[in-house]
């Protein structure tokens, strides 16, 4: 039940960053239709994926996946240059953990933000973060304190946003 409230409590904030961020749709311009592949094509697993748009009208993408078959999952990001997505970057790393459900949030002024879930030990998370510095991302640690059990509030990273 708890892992539930937290996915949801996740997609609620990443919907809510998509509605109340002042954005300039990259939907409405021609040419933006149909389905395409932001990962590259793999037979690994991917999944978790969400989507918010800079103050430039730029879509920047987050999802959870494997490096390799069998390995911790990673948090990992792809921009749209307009004409198709760019190389995928990896936010997170870890060799021991699983890093899952994350979070984006862009301000008015393009800082961009990344949070997720780790799992640490058996039915323990934290909370991590990453910004985007311009060049690449830089993992900022925990959010929480360490190992405590309901860790799944993102309610601060809307506010991070917006004060830029």
């Amino acid at each position: 039940m708890m892992v539930s409230l937290k996915y949801g409590m996740l997609f609620g904030l990443a919907l809510m960053a998509l509605i109340l961020l002042p954005t300039t749709s990259i939907l409405s311009q021609p040419g933006w239709f149909g389905q395409g592949q932001v990962n590259e094509p793999d037979t690994l697993f991917d999944g978790t994926a969400r989507i918010a748009i800079d103050p430039n009208g730029k879509p920047w993408c987050v999802w959870m996946g494997e490096e390799a078959r069998g390995s911790p999952n990673n948090i990992y990001s792809a921009t749209w240059n307009g004409t198709a997505w760019q190389e995928e970057l990896m936010v997170s790393s870890t060799d021991t953990f699983c890093d899952y459900a994350p979070s984006i949030a862009i301000s008015e002024q393009g800082t961009i933000l990344v949070a997720w879930m780790r799992e640490t030990a058996r039915l323990i998370h934290d909370i991590y973060y990453a910004y985007w510095d311009g060049t690449g991302w830089v993992e900022r640690g925990t959010v929480n304190t360490p190992d405590t059990l309901n860790d799944g509030g993102l309610g601060w990273l809307q506010e991070a946003a917006k004060s830029g």
